[in-house]
């Protein structure tokens, strides 16, 4: 499983940026 977010967090270097996160398994799922 793939997913990617947005996020922003006030105070740092990058304010904006993109996280990315991976998963494997059978019991993963999108809420």
């Amino acid at each position: 499983m793939f997913g990617c977010g947005y996020a922003y967090k006030s105070g740092t270097t990058y304010q904006h940026y993109w996280a990315q996160d991976f998963a494997y398994g059978s019991t993963e799922s999108c809420s």
